[in-house]
């Protein structure tokens, strides 16, 4: 559970501070410490996931973090 929850810490401080210069070491922090947590158990590979889509939202897509969290809170809502 440490793993997981760090994983996805690390990755939120990048979609943070994803516009500063040497931002991406935060996404080599969250790789490396996927590949540490998959030794504890593979679920940790989901984080993957939820890591690559911060990444596809804030590079691609180019939302604020503020819009982001209120899409992702209102999302459940509309899928009931």
């Amino acid at each position: 559970m440490f793993f997981l929850s760090f994983v996805v810490y690390v990755g939120l401080v990048w979609y943070e501070r994803a516009d500063e210069p040497r931002s991406d070491r935060y996404l080599l922090l969250a790789s490396y410490l996927v590949g540490l947590s998959i030794g504890v158990h593979q679920l940790s590979l989901l984080c993957f996931f939820t890591v690559a889509t911060f990444v596809y939202v804030r590079r691609y897509l180019g939302m604020p973090p503020f819009v982001f969290v209120s899409v992702c809170k209102l999302l459940p809502r509309r899928l009931l």
